[in-house]
């Protein structure tokens, strides 16, 4: 976008406004992942169990448990906590893979 500016608000008071001249192109390789996982880390919060329980890796998120039928309830949980903060979660994803 040209022309545009923008400013910072910090605990110490907010900046005067400054031109923004280099954007982040939506998809970055290194920025867009590290958001998310920030993002998530914080809406995550007492849904998440210790690793290799639960992990998260960029935008996809690692549910392990000892039967299926434990898995079916930590799926559930985490869709539910997740939909109820404003997430649209992929059902196409969250099938439970079949064990060898």
């Amino acid at each position: 976008m040209h022309g545009a500016t923008s400013h910072v608000n910090s605990c110490v008071g907010t900046t005067e406004e400054f031109p923004i001249r280099v954007g982040l192109h939506q998809g970055s390789a290194l920025i867009t992942p590290y958001i998310f996982h920030l993002i998530m880390d914080v809406l995550s919060e007492g849904i998440r169990r210790v690793t290799p329980w639960t992990m998260l890796f960029a935008d996809d998120i690692v549910v392990v448990c000892k039967t299926k039928a434990e898995l079916k309830r930590e799926l559930s949980r985490w869709r539910r906590a997740l939909e109820d903060r404003g997430f649209k979660i992929s059902r196409i994803k969250d099938r439970i893979p079949p064990v060898q």
